[in-house]
């Protein structure tokens, strides 16, 4: 059976699509990605998860993936600018037709009903990665045994350009093929109420005072519009990656290869009661605390709302290349 993605190419490899980092003054510099970028688009297959692991090792910085599929047919294959939703109109106006806009939104792309790429992405990794890796095994056991790619973050294994190790395993993303991709959201949800029954989610206050339910997997990346840059960040100035080799992992003696929905064994009342006291009761306790930055946060807010001269203005204004 195929198992199905969107595979995207950056048209213009000087302002790719992805984080830069360089290496100025002995310090590492990030320049984050452009908001539009014109790709080239196919859409792409694979029968078992060792072809998806050499798919992602062929990957350059200027390619993404996208799991979702384009709910308009002629998009499949083709070029067209994906944009922010907030500048879409201002946009398209601009093109005059020569080239197609979408937005990355559900409106654009989705999941489709037929087995598909799941990426569980671990991030906030602080010493072995392998652990965390165990907590989704623990939590799921069955994952374990069906094939599977673990591969390191673009912020991952960096090396400064003399060849010391600048960063380590930072960040992690695993796939499985699953049978619905239309579940994948579901199936998700699951893995993460049942690693925080098992004690790995925690409540993060953000600079804001937002309380932010957290575990070892991100619950924000299971959504067919979301794009997966594959191919790491672009490096300048010398810096360079040690290893970024996707590991295929987890072997079948009947060689299924996609992951049915009994795996991920909806929770019982008990166990949703349970999860939705652990995050009452966490949110009771960092209350205190939860005050204190969002009063820190209004003063720093209240700071960067006063006047100021036409200098400081100024520097904010894009570069004269960019007007139009």
């Amino acid at each position: 059976m195929h198992i199905y993605f969107t595979a995207l190419k950056a048209t213009d490899k000087n302002n790719p699509p992805v984080k830069t980092y360089g290496w100025q003054d002995g310090a590492l510099t990030k320049k984050l990605a452009y908001m539009a970028s014109q790709y080239s688009v196919a859409g792409s297959h694979v029968q078992t998860m060792a072809e998806f692991r050499d798919a992602l090792e062929r990957v350059t910085c200027e390619e993404a993936f996208l799991y979702g599929m384009p709910k308009d047919k002629t998009l499949h294959n083709g070029t067209f600018l994906i944009v922010p939703e907030y500048q879409f109109e201002e946009i398209r106006t601009a093109l005059e037709g020569r080239w197609t806009a979408v937005t990355r939104t559900k409106a654009e792309f989705a999941f489709a009903s037929q087995p598909g790429i799941m990426l569980i992405d671990v991030d906030g990794i602080v010493g072995n990665h392998d652990a965390q890796i165990q907590k989704i095994y623990e939590v799921a056991p069955e994952l374990k045994d069906y094939p599977h790619v673990v591969q390191p973050s673009s912020s991952s294994n960096l090396r400064k350009p003399d060849g010391s190790e600048l960063s380590g395993v930072k960040g992690l993303h695993l796939y499985w093929f699953v049978d619905d991709a239309t579940r994948i959201k579901e199936y998700g949800h699951v893995l993460f109420d049942r690693l925080t029954l098992a004690g790995h989610s925690h409540v993060k206050i953000s600079a804001s005072g937002s309380m932010l339910e957290r575990s070892v997997v991100d619950a924000a990346v299971w959504q067919g519009e979301r794009l997966d840059f594959v191919g790491g960040a672009a490096l300048r100035d010398g810096l360079t990656y040690s290893d970024r080799t996707p590991e295929l992992r987890g072997e079948r003696q009947d060689g299924v290869q996609i992951v049915p929905g009994s795996v991920f064994k909806p929770l019982t009342p008990a166990e949703r009661k349970a999860v939705d006291k652990f995050w009452t009761e966490e949110k009771t306790r960092l209350k205190r605390e939860q005050r204190r930055v969002e009063e820190v946060s209004m003063a720093a807010r209240s700071i960067r709302s006063r006047p100021c001269r036409l200098s400081c203005w100024a520097t904010r204004l894009p570069p004269p290349e960019r007007w139009r």
